[in-house]
């Protein structure tokens, strides 16, 4: 099957893959890159805000997508529906912290638990990793 990456309605990324993911309980990283086996020496931290990741296990239309990007997530796209961060629950300047503190509103419930000094944005916007040195 295709992975695809989109990021503003744009294809970022694109990938192949034949086979599954093993189960692991380590929980996957987004925004860093983990260099260590159970997700340990993260670093590589994106700068700037991700907001109302997702994942489904299918392919999104383009209608489909073009409706979630200007509804500001607004919709009701639940068919394949795996995994949603809206990252959205706190106002802005709230830190996030704490297992669990990130909510997932999939149907699987598998709430994120953020890495260092996670800030809550504007209400377009999502968390934004804040460095501890510049």
């Amino acid at each position: 099957p295709a992975i695809t990456l989109y990021q503003d309605l744009a294809v970022v990324a694109s990938a192949s893959r034949s086979q599954t993911f093993p189960a692991d309980t380590t929980g996957i990283v987004v925004g860093a890159n983990a260099q260590g086996a159970g997700d340990t020496n993260i670093q590589e931290f994106t700068y700037g805000y991700l907001e109302d990741m997702r994942v489904y296990s299918r392919a999104l239309s383009a209608t489909e997508l073009a409706c979630i990007r200007n509804s500001d997530g607004r919709d009701y796209i639940y068919d394949g529906l795996l995994f949603r961060l809206a990252m959205d629950e706190h106002p802005e300047g709230s830190v996030a912290s704490g297992a669990g503190s990130i909510k997932d509103s999939g149907p699987l419930g598998m709430h994120g638990t953020p890495n260092g000094a996670c800030v809550y944005g504007p209400s377009r916007f999502g968390l934004k990793r804040t460095p501890s040195v510049l």
